[in-house]
């Protein structure tokens, strides 16, 4: 017979119409809401980069001495905790306050969290390289200043090197100053100590690394610069320098530990 006499059969291609409707615009709204939570989620990015950060700071310290260990679990719950009592510190309405929030306080939850297992003298490593780290991640650490920073500078053919014109300096800190102006933003840093009497007045203050560099060197160089110019000259100041980078930059909070 007729397929449209069999009332079942035609109430249930009705049905299978009804329900294929509604499973299309359930598909609709699904991906609709997949595409919200994507772009909510890839707004909270700064924030997962921060933690990754972070929690690779605390893992290089196995390199410092190994009891470092710390576990990914438990970093896990202070990053969950952060998140939670970070809206303690007030309402963030918009999508950028909420990032600064979470951050600041993620990132001095960690410090706390860290310095609980650390000897007294790697604290201030600790600090020092979540700062790096940070300024790396906002391009604001150029890497031969760092490298400098680090290392010192070597000479491997003193032939080609200009005299030391002073009689203060001796050779390391003159081979410093050498390097250290190859690099470009330190163009002309040797021929200053020929030009400006004042260096020699820095060089023997009591505290280098609070005072103002001789000539424009103050205005020209940044923090991390100066910073540079102190591991040049005087390496007895480098961990007030250190201390003092590291509170200019990211907080003194950072420089007292808890």
């Amino acid at each position: 017979g007729s397929l449209l006499e069999n009332e079942e059969l035609v109430t249930s291609l009705q049905m299978s119409k009804a329900t294929s409707e509604e499973v299309t615009e359930k598909l609709i709204v699904s991906e609709e809401t997949e595409r919200k939570i994507d772009s909510a989620r890839e707004g909270y990015r700064p924030v997962s980069i921060r933690a990754a950060l972070l929690y690779f700071v605390l893992n290089d310290l196995g390199a410092v001495d190994p009891m470092y260990q710390f576990s990914l679990d438990s970093y896990f719950d202070l990053f969950m905790m952060s998140i939670e009592n970070s809206r303690e510190k007030g309402v963030q309405d918009e999508l950028s306050e909420r990032i600064i929030a979470i951050n600041n306080f993620h990132t001095y939850a960690v410090y706390k969290y860290a310095c609980i297992g650390l000897f007294e003298r790697h604290k201030l490593l600790l600090s020092f390289q979540i700062c790096i780290k940070k300024m790396q991640r906002e391009g604001k650490v150029e890497k031969p200043t760092y490298d400098f920073f680090l290392k010192g500078g070597i000479v491997m053919d003193r032939t080609m090197q200009r005299p030391n014109p002073t009689d203060y300096l001796d050779a390391g800190a003159w081979d410093n100053i050498t390097e250290l102006d190859k690099i470009p933003a330190f163009n002309g840093f040797a021929n200053s100590f020929e030009q400006l009497r004042d260096w020699r007045k820095w060089y023997m203050a009591s505290s280098p690394e609070t005072e103002a560099l001789p000539g424009e060197w103050q205005s020209k160089l940044n923090d991390l610069q100066r910073a540079a110019v102190v591991r040049a000259l005087r390496a007895d100041r480098v961990l007030f320098s250190a201390s003092r980078f590291v509170a200019d930059n990211l907080g003194p909070t950072y420089v007292d530990p808890p």
